[in-house]
């Protein structure tokens, strides 16, 4: 009955497709089908229309992107002030990948993969300052450096380099005040990769300015709509048209675009400190400007600058799924003005105002994602005002394939 079984078993293999058909039956990989996907959305921009809804809405594609874009790119993911004081430190996941960034005994910053090399527990959650890392399942203990100091029950493990035992490195370089980290630790630098915008925007001087408030958001959208929704010069006369943009001209953008989705440019607005436009501090003292400045500059494939006379303004974009995501936008202001006695009221002002802004693009940030993932959903033309919409996107495309 055994042998019987058996020999009806190995021909159901075959008839199954064993490897005498498997040729015959060709499987199509999800990066193929991202591929695809993004082939058909270049093809689309060449047309002068619309990227195709799938590069948003297809599960293939975020996968790919997890890959080839967060997990090898320079992401910024906050300030060096986040992290003053030896000990300080803050938990991040990208993709699902832990994450620690703290600040050494030595006064270094280090990035490092927040997972015990005993269970995978992360040895660090949230924010704070610690003197060590603590395992909280089995107590692994771990310096500021990432090296393990001890473990419980030593004389009970066997055959395992304690001695050398770390947390793994996690690439890091900070920038005019804002840190950056690479999990691709054979990534070229961060200045080599983004040399020519990070001198851009040099002139700023933001490693001299600090952060004064955060406004977290968290629309119902892919990651890349963030980016795209923050240069889409055509709706800010609509969507904005009851807070900073009530004279606003599209047509003042200037934008000046670098290889593989950066870009940056001068163009006219008004303070975004309060909604009649007026500036509560003053122009920024190093700027060289009048009231009417403006400058924006994305470098890719996640962070934003957006500058006033009197104001900058970041804005770090996380994905948390395919149609999920959360962006953080970061008010900066000159260190020097923090001493002034109305500071703390008027910098409320500033965050307050930013943050009304910004909910005015959630709502639609929402409608758009389901608008793009309806069947009936035919890229529309593409124009001129979404110059950097487009370069952005495409160059994140192209970089992905």
């Amino acid at each position: 009955r055994w042998a019987v079984l058996m020999v009806w078993l190995s021909n159901m293999f075959l008839c199954w497709g064993g490897p005498e058909m498997s040729t015959n039956v060709p499987i199509e990989a999800p990066g193929n089908r991202a591929q695809q996907l993004i082939s058909e959305a270049l093809q689309m921009l060449a047309e002068g229309r619309q990227f195709s809804g799938g590069i948003y809405t297809s599960s293939d594609m975020y996968e790919l992107e997890k890959e080839r874009v967060f997990k090898r790119e320079w992401l910024a993911i906050g300030r060096v002030e986040h992290f003053e004081k030896p000990g300080d430190y803050k938990a991040f996941r990208i993709v699902d990948e832990p994450i620690v960034v703290c600040r050494d005994k030595d006064g270094n910053l280090n990035a490092y993969r927040n997972v015990c090399r005993h269970r995978g527990v992360e040895v660090a959650v949230g924010e704070g300052n610690v003197k060590n890392f603590t395992c909280p399942y089995h107590a692994w203990e771990y310096d500021l450096n990432g090296r393990l100091l001890w473990a419980t029950y030593p004389e009970d493990i066997k055959g395992f380099d304690l001695a050398n035992c770390r947390l793994p490195s996690v690439q890091l370089e900070t920038w005019a005040g804002f840190v950056f980290i690479n999990l691709d630790l054979e990534a070229s630098s961060l200045r080599e990769t983004h040399g020519e915008i990070l001198q851009q925007c040099e002139f700023l001087n933001l490693q001299d300015m600090r952060e004064v408030s955060t406004c977290i958001i968290e629309p119902a959208c892919n990651w890349k709509l963030i980016g795209e929704n923050v240069w889409d010069i055509y709706h800010l006369g609509v969507v904005h048209a009851n807070t900073f943009a009530k004279d606003f001209n599209p047509r003042d953008f200037k934008f000046h675009t670098l290889p593989g989705g950066a870009f940056y440019g001068k163009y006219r607005s008004q303070s975004c400190g309060r909604p009649d436009g007026k500036t509560l501090f003053g122009t920024i003292p190093w700027l060289d400007v009048d009231e009417g400045f403006a400058f924006g500059a994305q470098i890719p494939p996640t962070f934003s600058i957006i500058a006033r006379h009197d104001a900058v303004y970041s804005v770090i974009t996380e994905p948390l799924g395919i149609d999920q995501c959360r962006f953080i936008v970061y008010t900066h202001l000159p260190k020097e003005w923090l001493d002034r006695p109305d500071f703390k009221k008027n910098a409320d002002l500033y965050g307050d105002f930013i943050r009304v802004i910004f909910e005015e693009d959630n709502a639609m940030l929402g409608s758009i994602q389901v608008g793009i993932n309806s069947e009936v959903f035919n890229p529309g033309p593409a124009t001129h005002l979404e110059t950097a919409v487009h370069h952005l996107t495409k160059g994140i495309l192209e970089r992905i394939i």
